[in-house]
């Protein structure tokens, strides 16, 4: 959530630096995406799959770095199939979970270095 908007001026002041954090891009997201089929262990995906995963993730606009997280410890306790289909049905659903649906940006402000 972003607590920016809780803060007035004079408690903005007293930060030395100001960090945004976006969600990823689609380029960021399909290669956390491949890293954590890596880790999951998942060979054999065939490239027309892989594809149409890659095209189905390009539609979720509102990932992290938590949401893989969160997505591969789900898979791990999880008897799935098709993990590499798994991986995404459950990014899709911590997608769904946010209140923003992609059109919102976290955390704080444009960086803005130190004064």
């Amino acid at each position: 959530m972003n607590f920016r908007n809780n803060l007035d001026s004079a408690a903005m002041r007293r930060f030395g630096i100001k960090v945004k954090f976006d969600y990823l891009d689609a380029n960021q997201a399909w290669e956390m995406f491949v890293t954590t089929l890596d880790e999951l262990c998942i060979k054999g995906t065939s490239p027309e799959q892989m594809a149409r995963l890659k095209s189905a993730l390009s539609n979720l606009c509102n990932l992290a770095p938590g949401d893989f997280n969160a997505a591969k410890q789900c898979l791990e306790l999880m008897n799935e199939r098709d993990m590499a289909a798994g991986l995404l049905k459950t990014l899709q659903s911590e997608s769904r979970l946010k209140p923003d649906g992609g059109r919102q940006a976290m955390g704080f402000a444009k960086f803005q270095g130190m004064r």
